[in-house]
């Protein structure tokens, strides 16, 4: 089930994603930082704030349309904008630890490919559709 990993407008008001109609986790991928720069001693050190990347293997148009309403701040519309800041629950790796655990970020959701350019399947359902969250910050 999909319900660790949740959305919404508000840290108050998360959605698990099984309640917006999926039946798996996505296939998450998480980098604790949005750049690399080498160092005068020739060490490369993280930049930045992290990324975070939610990809579906299969996805239906009621599924997609979904997570798009939270583009919208939750107000709906049929203009989509290109990103918006959301909350999003996750799951991150402790890098000291090597331990997962589910963390609430603040972040930038993008806009994947518009529909039309999205891989459709005969199922009628999208494939590999990708959503990436940027400038992700904790939420205590």
């Amino acid at each position: 089930m999909a319900s660790n990993y949740k959305i919404g407008v508000t840290p108050a008001n998360l959605e698990s994603l099984d309640t917006l109609g999926f039946e798996c986790d996505p296939l998450s991928d998480f980098t604790p930082f949005s750049g690399r720069r080498q160092q005068m001693g020739g060490v490369v050190v993280g930049t930045g704030l992290p990324i975070v990347k939610w990809r579906f293997t299969e996805m239906t148009l009621e599924q997609l349309g979904n997570l798009l309403y939270f583009l919208t701040g939750g107000l709906g519309g049929s203009v989509l904008p290109a990103s918006r800041y959301v909350y999003i629950q996750t799951r991150v790796v402790e890098a000291s630890t090597d331990v997962r655990v589910w963390q609430v970020y603040r972040a930038l959701m993008m806009r994947p490919m518009e529909p039309d350019d999205l891989e459709y399947s005969m199922h009628f359902k999208y494939s590999d559709v990708e959503f990436v969250f940027t400038h992700c910050q904790e939420v205590p």
